[in-house]
């Protein structure tokens, strides 16, 4: 069920390809690891070339190796600053929760337009906020 959710955060290209089976849920699992737009580069080649799930990690694998080395290298520019000119930053990693309840809506709405019947309910209630997620047995997969 977390996956089937997880899956929703991909782009709208490769949800199309997921729910017209041209691609399995184990590519689209492997396409997480990538943005939106290397999703639908990926997604192009996995179609063109007809890559199989071991392909199509070795595909992401490259994609994730180019965008380490790209941020290791912004990591030795930034390090060469000086401490004077460094201000704090938040982690773009970080965690936010308020983030995180936007993400529940983003991929509810998504189920809601690919024709899946779920229901929301929120509920803020004194001392914690509630989320009650309902999702018809005949739209999940076994």
């Amino acid at each position: 069920m977390a996956n089937k959710l997880r899956l929703l955060s991909l782009s709208d290209e490769v949800l199309e390809s997921l729910a017209n089976e041209k691609i399995s849920t184990r590519h689209g699992r492997e396409l997480l690891r990538l943005d939106q737009d290397q999703q639908n580069k990926a997604l192009a080649k996995i179609l063109d070339k007809s890559l199989n799930v071991k392909e199509t990690k070795a595909l992401v694998d490259k994609y994730t190796a180019k965008e380490d080395k790209s941020k290791a290298e912004d990591k030795d520019v930034k390090a060469s600053d000086t401490a004077a000119d460094a201000k704090p930053k938040k982690s773009s990693n970080e965690y936010n929760i308020n983030t995180s309840i936007e993400d529940v809506k983003a991929n509810i709405a998504k189920m809601k337009k690919h024709g899946t019947s779920v229901s929301f309910v929120e509920d803020k209630k004194k001392g914690f906020y509630e989320i009650d997620i309902r999702i018809h047995d005949d739209d999940l997969e076994d």
